[in-house]
Protein backbone atom coordinates (compact mmCIF):
# COMPACT_ATOMS: atom_id res chain seq x y z
CA UNK A 1 0.00 0.00 0.00
CA UNK A 2 2.89 1.97 0.92
CA UNK A 3 4.31 1.91 -2.62
CA UNK A 4 1.02 2.48 -4.26
CA UNK A 5 0.78 6.41 -2.63
CA UNK A 6 4.27 6.83 -2.69
CA UNK A 7 3.85 6.05 -7.48
CA UNK A 8 0.76 8.36 -6.87
CA UNK A 9 3.05 11.34 -5.89
CA UNK A 10 5.04 10.93 -8.66
CA UNK A 11 4.87 13.33 -12.24
CA UNK A 12 3.75 11.51 -15.08
CA UNK A 13 6.65 11.40 -16.81
CA UNK A 14 4.73 11.07 -20.48
CA UNK A 15 2.40 14.13 -19.81
CA UNK A 16 4.14 16.84 -21.96
CA UNK A 17 4.08 14.17 -24.74
CA UNK A 18 0.60 12.87 -24.55
CA UNK A 19 -0.26 16.89 -24.22
CA UNK A 20 1.15 17.13 -27.77
CA UNK A 21 -0.49 14.11 -29.34
CA UNK A 22 -4.02 14.80 -27.91
CA UNK A 23 -3.79 18.44 -29.48
CA UNK A 24 -2.68 17.14 -32.92
CA UNK A 25 -5.35 14.48 -32.77
CA UNK A 26 -8.01 17.44 -31.72
CA UNK A 27 -6.63 19.25 -34.77
CA UNK A 28 -6.91 16.60 -37.11
CA UNK A 29 -10.56 15.55 -35.62
CA UNK A 30 -11.59 19.06 -36.67
CA UNK A 31 -10.55 19.27 -40.25
CA UNK A 32 -12.05 15.60 -40.68
CA UNK A 33 -15.52 16.84 -39.55
CA UNK A 34 -14.69 20.32 -41.43
CA UNK A 35 -17.15 19.20 -44.12
CA UNK A 36 -19.41 16.70 -42.39
CA UNK A 37 -22.37 19.34 -41.99
CA UNK A 38 -22.30 19.49 -45.91
CA UNK A 39 -22.56 15.73 -46.86
CA UNK A 40 -25.38 15.16 -44.82
CA UNK A 41 -27.16 18.02 -46.95
CA UNK A 42 -25.64 16.62 -50.05
CA UNK A 43 -26.24 13.17 -49.79
CA UNK A 44 -29.84 12.79 -48.58
CA UNK A 45 -32.76 13.38 -50.97
CA UNK A 46 -35.58 15.34 -50.43
CA UNK A 47 -37.99 12.79 -48.46
CA UNK A 48 -35.60 10.51 -47.96
CA UNK A 49 -35.46 10.63 -44.09
CA UNK A 50 -39.21 11.12 -43.69
CA UNK A 51 -39.55 7.64 -45.29
CA UNK A 52 -36.95 6.43 -42.94
CA UNK A 53 -38.65 7.99 -39.67
CA UNK A 54 -42.04 6.44 -40.79
CA UNK A 55 -40.24 2.72 -41.47
CA UNK A 56 -38.70 2.48 -38.14
CA UNK A 57 -41.89 3.46 -36.29
CA UNK A 58 -44.00 0.97 -37.68
CA UNK A 59 -41.41 -1.79 -36.75
CA UNK A 60 -42.22 -1.15 -33.33
CA UNK A 61 -44.50 -2.98 -30.95
CA UNK A 62 -45.82 -2.25 -26.72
Amino acid sequence: MGNAKAELEKPFVYELELKSITDELNALNIELNLDERDTSAVDAEPGQDDEINEKKCTDRER
